[in-house]
């Protein structure tokens, strides 16, 4: 008749609040409420499930006799559902809840699930120290009860703080305990974390092969256990190390399929994971585009769940991928946004221990107050202590008050820093804005010169056709050819500067026989250095081959051969050598022609100092192929040198 009544109430309750309905819940029950919305929880239906909770909550809190163990139950699945659903911060709120009935109503077993718990939740909002705290209270309890399940996942919890904190030896030391007894007791779901564990600091010491073995053993068994969302978690973990091992195209195939199991089954902060891990791969490998896109997907949903540690650590490599491709305007932006949320974390820190500081003296103060109503003989003792309280009060809120000016005074310093750098920057942006007008200033002047070459021969011809001689028509075809030759590399170094300049050369490298790479550059070039009668040598030996991009090298090649043949004097000669020097190839290209000052060397890779001489016959010349090369050989993973002497030549 009781328990009739009881699950009438509970029918009554659930009712009015509307929350669920009555063919959701097979039964009435405590066991039957709790395990409904885990249901819920399974199948990720978060919202419905918390109101479930929410409403039992308050049922029971209307009892005339509070069961705080149903209470630390029912306050716990609540913090397991806002965990599962990437809201740390809910969780860590509810799971302190559940702890607070579990230690009245004395149940270890509640109490050890709810700090493994909390320190699952601290971790993922970057408080270490308080996360293993609770992995240490769990594991403290966990040995009282005897139970080696629980043991084996604290000791590997904790295990991975040490890990966060680079001390490598005593992680390994934990995860080892883990597997042993998880090992013993055949228990393969915690072998395969196990074996995770301790591949993620192989890892982290860069012994990557061991990492990749170790990896590869728990995805096994994770597959074979048919555990969906943990293979995702192997996975990523395996496309993360082959990425650190530059196998990028391996990595993200690994990463995608991750990728794809957490976007199925809604983990979202794995999702934010995996996706910086994609950023990371497809920086490295030079693809801005994908590499900024797969950074923004993981900021976003680590904002959207207040997951502390991925903000921080796409908005420092988002500003640092902005510095390297040039856009400084964005750099800076998310450079402040990573101060500004280290800066957040540290004042909400200094306001969290101001509260905690506040409540304890005002349940302090209340206790006393209750004291003096029930035995007044205690009152001069009460005033002593309620005296002490203030000056306690004033002693704690001054170091608060101090922690607060220290905050300003870093936000101050921050402030100052950050405009030092905007001003480095735009003092940056200016210098590159009027190197860049100068070029175009000097490329405008070349172009003009070439085109009306091209007008005036052409007009010429058009008005004077019957009246020129073959040799006269030769003559003029041949001044054609030279101006159309000019101005078609003009444009290919522009072109390609352009290029350099969006970072849009991929380098491809292949097997390249050097010798006719010259030899074609030569015949490039032929038509000038026979004008000025020089005699281009090249002394490399047949068929010297090395792994590079072709087109690349070819581009700085003809450069250099041509700047050769504009600075040497008519009757002059030019020589091409080529020598193996550690590992890599010597290429020499040396004239006998007007030569360079020091202050001229010094300035014609500068991008600040473009250097515009003529030539020996006041060939133009916009000083872009040098600066083009330059950029070019680096890219190679090479280097170019100049030696000149004035009135002696250059090589």
């Amino acid at each position: 008749m009781a328990r009739s009544i009881i699950r009438t109430a509970i029918f009554l309750i659930f009712g009015f609040y509307s929350f669920v309905s009555k063919a959701d819940i097979p039964q009435f029950d405590v066991d039957s409420v709790l395990l409904h919305a885990n249901r819920k929880i399974e199948s990720k239906q978060y919202n419905e499930a918390i109101a479930l909770l929410d409403s039992f909550i308050i049922f029971q809190q209307k009892q005339p006799h509070l069961n705080a163990e149903v209470l630390a139950q029912a306050y716990l699945t609540k913090g397991v559902c806002y965990h599962r659903s990437g809201d740390f911060q809910k969780s860590i709120a509810q799971i302190l809840e559940s702890i607070s009935y579990a230690e009245k109503a004395s149940d270890s077993t509640i109490l050890a699930e709810g700090f493994r718990e909390l320190g699952y939740c601290y971790v993922f909002s970057g408080k270490y120290d308080e996360a293993l705290d609770s992995y240490t209270k769990a594991l403290e309890i966990d040995k009282g009860l005897n139970d080696l399940t629980s043991i084996s996942v604290d000791l590997n919890s904790i295990g991975k703080i040490f890990e966060l904190w680079t001390d490598f030896d005593k992680a390994l030391d934990f995860f080892n305990q883990s597997l042993q007894i998880a090992q013993e007791q055949n228990n393969l779901h915690q072998v395969a974390v196990r074996k995770a564990s301790i591949a993620s600091v192989y890892k982290s010491m860069k012994r990557y092969e061991e990492a990749l073995k170790w990896l590869k053993e728990s995805l096994a068994l994770e597959i074979e256990l048919g555990r969906v969302v943990e293979k995702g978690y192997r996975l990523d973990q395996i496309g993360e190390i082959y990425t650190l091992m530059e196998r990028y195209d391996v990595a993200e195939g690994y990463l995608k399929q991750a990728l794809t199991i957490f976007e199925e089954n809604q983990i979202q902060s794995s999702l934010s994971i995996v996706a910086n891990h994609l950023a990371v791969n497809h920086m490295h490998k030079g693809d801005v585009r994908n590499a900024i896109g797969y950074f923004q997907k993981s900021l976003t949903i680590a904002k959207r769940i207040g997951f502390s540690n991925m903000i921080l650590k796409n908005s420092q490599e988002l500003s640092m991928l902005f510095e390297d491709i040039g856009d400084f305007a964005n750099a800076l932006t998310y450079y402040k946004r990573f101060f500004q949320l280290k800066d957040s974390i540290y004042s909400e820190n200094a306001q969290r221990q101001l509260k905690d500081f506040q409540a304890k003296y005002h349940t302090e103060q209340k206790e006393k107050e209750l004291a003096v109503l029930n035995q007044e003989k205690l009152l001069q003792e009460l005033e002593l202590n309620r005296s002490n309280q203030q000056k306690y009060f004033m002693i704690g809120l001054s170091l608060v008050l101090i922690m607060l000016l220290t905050t300003l005074y870093h936000r101050y310093l921050i402030r100052k820093r950050l405009q030092a750098q905007l001003t480095v920057i735009n003092d940056k942006l200016q210098e590159l804005n009027n190197t860049k007008n100068k070029i175009f200033s000097v490329l405008a002047h070349d172009l003009r010169n070439s085109m009306w070459a091209f007008s005036n021969i052409t007009e010429s011809l058009n008005k004077n056709f019957d009246l020129i001689s073959t040799g006269d028509l030769k003559s003029y075809l041949a001044n054609l050819s030279n101006s159309a030759s000019t101005v078609k590399d003009l444009l290919k170094n522009l072109l390609e500067w352009a290029k350099s300049q969006q970072n849009a050369i991929v380098v491809t490298k292949t097997d390249v026989n050097i010798t006719q790479l010259v030899n074609q550059s030569i015949n490039h070039v032929s038509y000038t250095s026979a004008q000025k009668n020089i005699q281009i040598k090249s002394r490399l030996e047949d068929n010297i081959t090395i792994s590079t991009d072709e087109d690349i090298l070819y581009i700085v090649l003809r450069n250099l051969i041509n700047n050769a043949v504009k600075y040497t004097l008519p009757g002059g000669e030019i020589l091409i050598d080529a020598a193996q020097l550690d590992g890599m190839l010597n290429i020499t290209v040396s004239d006998n022609g007007v030569g360079m000052s020091k202050e001229q060397m010094d300035k014609i890779f500068n991008f600040t100092g473009v250097i515009t001489s003529p030539g020996t016959r006041g060939e133009k010349g916009s000083g872009l192929g040098l600066m083009l090369s330059y950029e070019l050989v680096t890219k190679l993973g090479g280097a170019i040198a100049v030696e000149s002497e004035l009135n002696k030549g250059s090589r």
